[in-house]
C-alpha cells in the first residue's frame, strides 16, 4: 500500500531471482520473468499463479504491459519480442532484435513498441502489423527508454550521461540532451545577462550625459545621436540574452 508503506501480499515467483515485472492497467494481472527464464502470470487478488510460459527458451530481462491492459510485451531468449494477452496466449512475434532486450516501452496508444538492446540498439515496431517501423540507432548502455505523452517522440536516456529525442516513426535523432552542456549553456547564459545589464547601464549614463550636454549646446548633435544609438543596441543585446537565458532554463 504506497500510503501506508504496508506490504499487502508477498508472491514467491520462484527460488531464483525476478528479473522483470508488469502490472495491467487495471491491476488485476501481475506478470513477472524469473530466474529460470520462465514467464509468470499472476492474479492480484489472491496472489495464486495463473500460469506459465516459456516460448522462445523463456524471458529474459524486460516485460510491458500495453497502456489498454489487453496485451503484455517480453523479451525473450531467443532474441525475439512476444505479444501476449493476460489469457498468457501468444498473440504475436516481433523479429529484428541482433542482441538481449533490455527494456521495453509502449507508445500511448498501444500501435508502437520501442525495445533496446543489451549494447544499446534501439529498434521501433508496428505492433498490430507484427513489422519494424524504425531502428532510431546506438545509445551506449541504455537505463530507460519512453514515449511522450503524445506518442510522437522516443525518448532514451544511456550510460554517457545524456538523453536523446527520437522520431518514432523514422528513427531520426531530434536532439541530444547533455547535462554538463545544459549547465554550461545556463552559465554562460546567465554571464550574458548579467553582461548585457552592465553595459546598458554604461549606456544609459553615456547617454543622459550626452542629453545633458546638448541641452547646453556642448556637444554636437551626431555625438548625441551616436550616443542614442549606442543605447538602443545595448538594450536589444540584453534583450537577446534574457531570451537566451530563458531557452536554457527551458
Amino acid at each position: 500500500d504506497l500510503a501506508t508503506s504496508k506490504e499487502l501480499r508477498r508472491t514467491l515467483a520462484a527460488e531464483l531471482a525476478v528479473w522483470c515485472v508488469a502490472f495491467s492497467p487495471d491491476g488485476k494481472t501481475l506478470v513477472c520473468g524469473t530466474g529460470d527464464r520462465m514467464l509468470r502470470f499472476f492474479d492480484v487478488e489472491s496472489g495464486e499463479e495463473r500460469l506459465r510460459r516459456q516460448e522462445g527458451g523463456g524471458v529474459t530481462g524486460a516485460a510491458a504491459c500495453a497502456p489498454d491492459g489487453a496485451s503484455f510485451a517480453t523479451a525473450c531468449v531467443d532474441r525475439k519480442v512476444r505479444i501476449w494477452d493476460p489469457s498468457g496466449k501468444e498473440l504475436r512475434t516481433l523479429e529484428g532484435p541482433r542482441e538481449d532486450v533490455r527494456l521495453l516501452a509502449w507508445s500511448p496508444d498501444g500501435t508502437r513498441l520501442a525495445s533496446a538492446e543489451l549494447e544499446g540498439n534501439v529498434h521501433v515496431y508496428d505492433v498490430p502489423r507484427g513489422k519494424p517501423v524504425a531502428a532510431p540507432g546506438r545509445h551506449e548502455k541504455v537505463s530507460c527508454l519512453v514515449f511522450t505523452p503524445d506518442g510522437r517522440r522516443l525518448l532514451s536516456a544511456g550510460g554517457d550521461k545524456t538523453v536523446r529525442v527520437w522520431d518514432p516513426e523514422t528513427g531520426q535523432l531530434l536532439a541530444r540532451l547533455d547535462p554538463d552542456e545544459q549547465e554550461a549553456d545556463l552559465a554562460s547564459a546567465k554571464a550574458g545577462v548579467s553582461s548585457g545589464d552592465a553595459a546598458l547601464r554604461q549606456m544609459k549614463a553615456a547617454f543622459e550625459r550626452q542629453k545633458e550636454l546638448l541641452g547646453r549646446g556642448n556637444t554636437t548633435r551626431r555625438d548625441y545621436d551616436q550616443a542614442e544609438a549606442a543605447l538602443r543596441s545595448a538594450e536589444a543585446q540584453l534583450d537577446q540574452a534574457h531570451s537566451d537565458l530563458k531557452q536554457a532554463e527551458d
